[in-house]
């Protein structure tokens, strides 16, 4: 109800009470009096208003708490309404497809996008089973068993489909899928928004292309100029100049440094896109650490910076011990870098309150503003200038949170201005050997590439 009709509504009432009182006062009581009180004398006129004005008060003071009361029904009502036509705008215009259903698989809303699906279909505004349909068998079957299931039970699915395209094509989405609950708990209703993402596909099937092309069109001529200089420095070494010299060495470091480079974006790209199996094994981390520690010490005492382990309780995981390997040589040359001359880097082994594996790292650099804490694991970023014996690639820490989060761990930093800094991961803990079965008790197993 409108507030021009709730306030008609009111003023109505009010005239109605008046009226009547007025009509009692003025014409009923004149003609029923004398016959229903025998010696029923006239009022005067002064006590006609009285009361006629007393009415009017109680009317009105008994109009304000209802009157209140729907104005502000109305009031909200047309706030609702509102924000209802400002989706619906939304709705109308966004390019993604929009589907909201009860649970019987009847349509409540589809939007302009999603019904173009059904151009020219004469079956009407379509159902449930039949905008699921619209999708490749495989990715039909993707939703029935998994996407709703999931989404009536957690409230939420997200994940990738494809649909039917012109020409017999197929279209990528990226779609979720919503059951949102009612007051009583209960799933009130289904909806699917689904986004196109050819374009991201195809950028994606560029990218790989590319890196292919970096992969064999520049690693290799870069391995080969990296060979010569190394084969010219060795042969003329005690014939060249001082001036000769230095030129050939800072081509060797460059040379080095471009290929260092060109490994780490292979790397980070393949990581990321799981584009790598995972040879997963149960493994001890003590030994693994012991590893990397020992492989990084010659590099530690070549800057004067001491590499410290701390052991903690034995632990396990299931991972790829090569790729872990990787991330932590990632931490701990991080930490290098970023040390001066009588430094300690430790590495450390423990676990958390949640019985998660935690691999630390802490240095005793710079430390880092809180501005530059979240931006660490991103691509070619780096924090503090480093101060140890080279300057990386800024892809380090990226190939780290990319192997961690590959097995489901999570990656961290805790560090104040001039007390250094701590690069920790978390990973969960393999179960006890006696409790595991089937192929995880054997200790390998492998993850094909996602």
């Amino acid at each position: 109800m409108r507030t021009r009709d709730v306030i008609l509504l009111l003023t109505a009432y009010f005239c109605v009470l008046v009226g009547l009182s007025v009509a009692w006062e003025f014409w009923v009581e004149d003609i029923l009096g004398p016959v229903l009180i025998p010696g029923h004398e006239t009022e005067s006129l002064a006590r006609r208003l009285e009361f006629v004005v007393t009415v009017s008060l109680f009317a009105a003071l008994g109009l304000v708490v209802p009157g209140g009361l729907l104005l502000r029904g109305a009031a909200a009502r047309r706030q609702v309404e509102a924000e209802r036509r400002r989706m619906m705008a939304i709705a109308e215009v966004t390019p993604d497809l929009l589907g909201v259903w009860t649970l019987a698989g009847a349509p409540i809303l589809l939007n302009p996008a999603a019904q173009a699906l059904f151009a020219g279909d004469p079956g009407g505004r379509p159902s449930l089973q039949r905008y699921l349909d619209s999708y490749t068998p495989r990715s039909r079957e993707l939703l029935l068993t998994r996407g709703i299931p999931a989404a009536k039970e957690k409230g939420l699915w997200t994940g990738e489909t494809e649909g039917h395209g012109p020409g017999g094509s197929t279209v990528p989405y990226s779609e979720i899928v919503l059951a949102p609950r009612n007051a009583e708990g209960e799933v009130a209703y289904l909806a699917s928004i689904r986004r196109d993402i050819s374009e991201q596909k195809e950028l994606e099937r560029l990218k790989a292309d590319m890196m292919g092309l970096v992969s064999h069109e520049i690693r290799t001529p870069l391995t080969s100029i990296k060979s010569a200089l190394a084969l010219v420095t060795g042969e003329a070494e005690t014939r060249l100049s001082p001036d000769a010299a230095e030129l050939l060495a800072i081509a060797a470091n460059n040379t080095d440094r471009l290929v260092r480079l060109v490994n780490d974006v292979l790397d980070l790209e393949k990581v990321e896109a799981g584009a790598v199996p995972l040879n997963r094994e149960r493994i001890a981390l003590g030994p693994l650490l012991r590893e990397v520690v020992r492989d990084l010490s010659p590099i530690a005492r070549e800057t004067g910076v001491r590499l410290v382990l701390e052991e903690g309780a034995p632990a396990h995981i299931h991972g790829d011990r090569s790729w872990l390997g990787q991330a932590v040589t990632n931490l701990v040359g991080n930490a290098l870098n970023v040390s001066a001359a009588g430094d300690a880097v430790t590495v450390s082994l423990g676990r958390t309150s949640a019985g998660a594996v935690r691999v630390a790292v802490r240095d005793q650099g710079p430390g880092l503003p809180p501005a530059e804490r979240h931006l660490l694991f991103h691509r070619f970023t780096q924090g503090a200038a480093g101060r140890g014996h080279q300057k990386g690639t800024g892809l380090g820490l990226a190939i780290a949170k990319a192997i961690v989060e590959r097995h489901g761990g999570q990656i961290g930093v805790e560090s104040e201005e001039g007390q250094g800094s701590e690069f920790y991961f978390e990973l969960p803990a393999a179960p006890p050997e006696a409790a595991e079965a089937g192929p995880a008790a054997s200790g390998r197993s492998t993850e094909s590439p996602a």
